[in-house]
């Protein structure tokens, strides 16, 4: 019987797994196209009802399941987050498309009152409002923020300080991969995230391969609309203010979810920039 790739090595300590296109060979182990598992095992060109989570196997079978959450988002190779409507600082919902322009569901950001203690807290929701994907910063003006993926459990973290020339995407004592902010050069600078017009963020994996970008799209910086060309000036509304997300389509776990969190943890970024701005020109 073959092993899923993420065997462990240690408690609680994943290991990466091979990276693999789902669904055409048989006998073998393939991120989930399903969502529901890190990885599914494919007979004869089928997908089989085996799958498996950081080295533990079960029973699930394939196709939808009505009774969980859609997560078949989390495969999606191409994503917009449309936060024109409350801001990317704002609290309430951001749309989520595909590049059909196919709604995938949204994002939920929590604002606590000021009263209320606590943090704010990012969610990725399915069509029907159940929960993909949580990311959740560690607190006050943090820039480390945990991942948690749909059933709650701890997926991982992101660890960076603000202006740091990266953020690592880790999970026990493996770091899987990163984020880095490139310049018009080429040039790795800081990771400034208000600074969009500037710098490209680059989503790479832990050999330094890259697998994926993210884009800021705002309104008041003039660009387009939603994967395709800008629009005549005077034509762009508020709403037409998104983050794009573009990855390689075979990614793996636990890369995969840590990608589609990844816009969650940059609009905090954005967040805890500007407060910063705010609190030093304050009167």
């Amino acid at each position: 019987m073959t092993l899923p790739p993420d065997a462990p090595t240690g408690p609680g300590e994943p290991t990466p797994g091979p990276s693999s296109s789902a669904g055409g060979a048989g006998g073998d182990w393939h991120p989930d196209p399903f969502g529901r598992a890190h990885w599914r095992h494919a007979e004869g060109g089928d997908w089989t009802d085996r799958v498996a989570s950081w080295g533990a196997e079960w029973r699930d079978p394939p196709g939808p399941n009505p009774n969980l959450p859609d997560l078949t988002v989390l495969a999606e190779p191409a994503l917009a987050l449309s936060y024109g409507a409350v801001g990317i600082e704002g609290a309430g919902r951001w749309p989520v498309f595909d590049a059909t322009g196919r709604p995938r569901g949204s994002v939920h950001v929590e604002v606590p009152g000021f009263l209320a203690g606590g943090t704010r807290r990012y969610l990725v929701l399915d069509p029907r409002d159940r929960v993909v994907l949580q990311v959740v910063p560690r607190g006050g003006f943090s820039s480390d923020c945990d991942v948690l993926d749909w059933t709650g459990r701890p997926h991982g973290m992101f660890d960076g300080q603000a202006f740091s020339a990266v953020v690592r995407f880790v999970c026990g004592a493996h770091a899987f991969g990163q984020a880095s902010t490139v310049d018009g050069a080429g040039q790795v600078g800081p990771f400034v995230a208000d600074d969009v017009n500037h710098f490209t963020v680059v989503l790479s994996d832990a050999a330094g391969a890259a697998f994926g970008s993210l884009t800021n799209h705002e309104a008041r910086r003039g660009l387009g609309s939603f994967f395709g060309s800008a629009p005549e000036a005077g034509q762009l509304l508020p709403e037409q203010s998104w983050l794009q997300l573009d990855r390689r389509p075979d990614l793996p776990e636990p890369l995969r979810t840590f990608t589609l969190a990844f816009p969650l943890l940059y609009a905090h970024r954005v967040h805890v920039s500007r407060a910063q701005q705010r609190r030093h020109h304050a009167p």
